[in-house]
């Protein structure tokens, strides 16, 4: 495995860097051949207990928190054992929540008449109250508005049936009840668990009842009254309340069911990364990446389809200058020790060095697994997961199974499934490559580069589609003297005061190559707007692009502006001076363009008569947990790109107010603020 840990490292690098998404969300089908030989469970009640147990026993929603588990059946006490694992190796006190909950379950085995559903549940909350604040929208009540906006929205027009309504405005009420009672009990952490359970069995009675009500109320809701991503955050968080009784109720089934679960013992796995550190001094060639070994013109990287497919991304990138930075990049990272093993792939190495009479067959982690967990499994052949996001995460790694101690034909075994998951990865680098050289780079292979366009005369929004002639990858920013400059800064509720301006913390130049931009067909049309508020975008279907501009002048060369990722997480403040035009803002799903005179016009209200100097523009991608909070709370603010017909009209002055602009992609969410001098 050490001989290919670099060649994995920096093959996964390559892939993150042009091609971050190489399948979409995917549910994989169950295997065909499911070995129930001598087993108590079968493999569907093994799943079923995988799903509900890793629920149930997740402690945090956070993305560094993952947590993986799997149940085997312990051939020698007639028992199971529950195997857990993490990305971070913070396992105390998730085994303790876990063994706490398959007590309750030995429990329900031995006596089977007994009612154990209030406790199980008890336990459970315990184990992880902060996930309730966050599925109830607290502090705002979110879910509880929700539904209750969504039942006012059905009395009002008659979507659905009287008497279905009437059931709703029922239920409704008693969980927005609930919910306000139970409020800053679960916010100071002093928690009535009998009324939690009764919010959860009145959320469990409203998804069982009436999902497809809610979901046919959804669909008829205009997004002026609640936007369509607070409609989905609304029925997942509802689905997710509910899921704590269903989840107990099935897992004390089959503690009922199976006698195994009269004996259950929880253990934690950990097992750390290959050190990439000793592989990097000078390496050989053929131990590194695909693209190393093209560049190298290694005899192993000198196929027709290698070839084709690095001479269509070197039109458009220098080879040569990737592979630096992805070398950079790994240096970097091995020397903080930030590559993981994988919670999923932990387990699965423990089964593989230590023999078991009836191993796990699934693997189930709190999050879908991630792309290379996924491919991994599939090229391993002995072990299930349900579902995948389809996303590359770079710092993923591999441990060095040989420091486990496996016997030779068990470590020959190992090195062959390493040898074809390292085989397969480069196949999906050929394609990553191949796409991003006919497309330009490695953006979102469907995007539009949002622009807040103008003219001498007035101001208006546009999506510009990106002529051929423009497919080249500018330059990425180097540090110079001008007073244009980039920092990093933390996400804010208001705009940064005057308080930074004397701060001598030097400011961070953001070094990044161009997002690539994929052309998309768009209409670009000034409208009359005597106003002076900004025009609007007019996206069209592909195939009906149209330039109408009542001026005669050109498009404006968009590579003389700067080009910068963003982060999430993370918030970048751009200062205009009178010497720069414009900034190109890029997440996965966003391309936004905006020039100094869009930026005033959006910036300064129109009783402001003072002239501009320096304008700071704050824009940052909102991470998940921030970004549900804005669509949750301020979803009628939110533009949204998504539809297929869209029409921005943000006023003059929004990027002072508290919200700022607030555009949404998909599950990408930029805000644009602003703050003068």
């Amino acid at each position: 495995m050490a001989d290919s840990a670099l060649r994995l490292a920096e093959n996964i690098a390559f892939i993150k860097e042009v091609c971050e998404n190489p399948i979409p969300p995917t549910r994989n089908e169950p295997p065909d051949g499911r070995n129930s030989e001598n087993r108590k469970l079968e493999f569907e009640a093994e799943l079923e207990i995988v799903n509900c147990l890793s629920y149930l026993a997740t402690y945090s929603d956070h993305p560094g928190q993952v947590m993986a588990l799997c149940v085997e059946e312990n051939g020698e006490s007639r028992g199971l054992v529950v195997s857990i694992a993490t990305n971070n190796d913070n396992v105390s006190d998730l085994k303790r929540g876990v063994w706490n909950i398959v007590d309750v379950l030995q429990r329900q085995a031995l006596d089977r008449k007994g009612d154990y559903l209030n406790i199980l549940l008890e336990v459970i909350l315990r184990h992880a109250p902060d996930r309730l604040v966050e599925r109830f929208g607290y502090p705002d009540s979110t879910t509880a508005r929700r539904l209750e906006q969504a039942v006012q929205y059905a009395s009002r027009t008659g979507v659905t049936t009287r008497q279905t309504i009437q059931q709703l405005t029922i239920l409704s009420n008693d969980f927005t009840r609930l919910a306000e009672t139970l409020k800053q009990p679960l916010l100071s952490n002093q928690i009535c668990y009998s009324e939690v359970i009764n919010a959860l069995m009145l959320a469990t009675s409203i998804w069982k009842n009436h999902r497809k009500d809610l979901e046919q109320i959804m669909a008829h809701m205009p997004s002026l009254e609640l936007c369509p991503s607070a409609k989905d955050i609304f029925l997942h968080r509802l689905r997710q309340l509910a899921q704590y009784k269903l989840a107990a109720t099935k897992l004390l089934h089959h503690a009922r069911q199976v006698p195994i679960f009269q004996s259950i013992s929880v253990q934690t796995i950990h097992i750390g990364a290959t050190d990439l550190q000793p592989l990097l001094s000078n390496p050989p060639v053929l131990n590194t990446g695909l693209l190393n070994r093209y560049i190298h013109r290694h005899k192993k990287a000198r196929s027709i389809p290698i070839s084709t497919a690095m001479n269509a991304l070197g039109t458009h990138q220098n080879l040569a200058s990737l592979q630096s930075k992805l070398r950079q990049r790994i240096v970097r990272k091995s020397a903080a020790h930030e590559y993981k093993v994988h919670a999923e792939i932990q387990l699965l190495v423990h089964y593989e060095t230590n023999k078991a009479a009836h191993p796990p067959r699934v693997l189930k982690s709190n999050k879908d697994a991630c792309y290379m967990c996924h491919l991994f499994m599939q090229t391993h052949g002995r072990w299930y997961v349900p579902k995948t996001h389809g996303r590359v995460y770079d710092l993923w790694m591999l441990p060095d199974a040989s420091r486990s101690g496996p016997d030779k034909a068990q470590q020959g075994k190992w090195s062959n499934v390493v040898k074809k998951f390292n085989e397969e990865v480069e196949k999906v680098v050929l394609q990553a490559a191949l796409r991003n050289g006919d497309k330009a780079g490695g953006g979102p292979r469907e995007s539009a580069i949002f622009s807040l366009a103008s003219t001498s005369t007035s101001v208006q929004a546009s999506v510009l589609s990106r002529p051929d002639s423009e497919k080249t990858v500018t330059r990425p920013l180097t540090r110079s003297r001008s007073s244009s400059t980039i920092r990093s800064a933390p996400l804010w509720s208001e705009p940064e005061g005057a308080g930074d301006e004397g701060s001598t913390a030097p400011q961070e130049v953001l070094i990044s190559p161009l997002t690539p931009l994929s052309p998309y067909q768009a209409e670009l049309k000034e409208e009359e707007n005597p106003s002076g508020s900004v025009g609007s975008i007019k996206m069209r279907p592909e195939g009906e692009t149209r330039w109408n501009r009542r001026d005669s002048s050109p498009p404006r060369d968009r590579n003389a502006f700067p080009d910068f990722n963003l982060e999430p997480g993370l918030a970048r403040v751009y200062t205009f001076d009178n010497d720069h035009t414009g900034i190109h803002f890029h997440t996965r799903n966003i391309h936004l363009e905006l020039s100094r005179s869009e930026a005033e016009h959006l910036a300064v209200r129109p009783a402001c008569s003072r002239r501009v100097t320096d304008l700071h523009i704050h824009v940052a991608w909102l991470d998940h947990r921030r970004a549900g909070q804005f669509l949750s709370e301020c979803g009628s603010a939110v533009f949204d790109l998504q539809a297929r017909w869209t029409t921005l009209e943000p006023e003059e002055g929004i990027l002072l107010s508290p919200l700022g602009l607030l555009i949404r992609n998909g599950d990408d969410l930029v805000q644009i603020k602003a703050r003068l001098n």
